[in-house]
């Protein structure tokens, strides 16, 4: 009974280790840093003129796991603009990365624009199956 218990404890201590690791990573500035670096890397890659001034934002995906029961964790959305256009006033990159807590790939890509009949650029934007 008692080598049980210890394994138990042991179980229990390595599940809460990991939960309040996540818990850290997920309140630290992190995540969010991660996502612009994955980002502005994808950026100069496929669009470069599309590098600079990267707005980062933070929203929230949801999955059902059982039942009643989901788990939630967050999605990050990337937008880009040229050197020249602080502002997004013109054409800007919008990068989605749904990898959560470490946002290492881009899932969505494609152009924005503030008003619906501005051109867009016709560069190509693959995206990590």
């Amino acid at each position: 009974m008692g080598k049980e218990k210890r394994v138990l404890r042991v179980l229990a201590l390595s599940l809460a280790g990991i939960f309040l690791l996540l818990l850290l990573w997920g309140l630290s500035p992190g995540p969010e840093r991660l996502a612009r670096f994955t980002a502005e890397r994808y950026a100069q890659r496929y669009a470069c003129d599309y590098s600079y001034h990267a707005l980062v934002m933070e929203g929230e995906v949801s999955r059902r796991v059982a039942g009643a029961f989901q788990v939630r964790y967050p999605s990050w959305i990337v937008l880009l603009s040229r050197e020249d256009d602080p502002d997004r006033q013109g054409a800007v990159l919008r990068l989605e990365l749904k990898d959560g807590i470490f946002p290492t790939a881009v899932t969505e890509a494609d152009w924005w624009t503030p008003e619906e009949f501005m051109e867009r650029p016709e560069i190509p934007l693959p995206v990590s199956p």
